[in-house]
């Protein structure tokens, strides 16, 4: 539960992907803790662009393998600095009974 969380070091929380909800429904347990690494393509819906940005969302070019180790790389300085960070590592949502493939990105966050 939340008492195993450190309140005194970064956590990179790891979560299946299994709806919407998902985000603001963790939001709400780590609010002001955590940023979130979410796909480039989220940013156009104009809302979730201010509230992103608002809570230092780190944004993943999933078509731009450049744009995409340099987000990870943010998101490895966000750790360093402090700064829990949730990722959903099979990059969508997943409506399946499984869990899918995990991105080899996320796995760079988590050495």
């Amino acid at each position: 539960g939340l008492e195993n969380i450190p309140a005194d070091k970064p956590v990179l929380f790891v979560g299946n992907h299994r709806g919407f909800f998902d985000v603001i429904i963790s939001y709400t347990f780590i609010k002001g803790r955590a940023a979130y690494v979410a796909k480039k393509e989220m940013s156009k819906v104009p809302i979730l662009r201010r509230w992103m940005a608002n809570i230092k969302c780190i944004m993943l070019d999933r078509n731009n393998t450049r744009a995409a180790l340099k987000s990870i790389l943010t998101g490895i300085e966000y750790i360093k600095n402090g700064t829990s960070l949730v990722i959903f590592p099979e990059g969508t949502r997943n409506k399946g009974e499984g869990v899918m493939e995990f991105h080899a990105g996320s796995f760079k966050l988590a050495e």
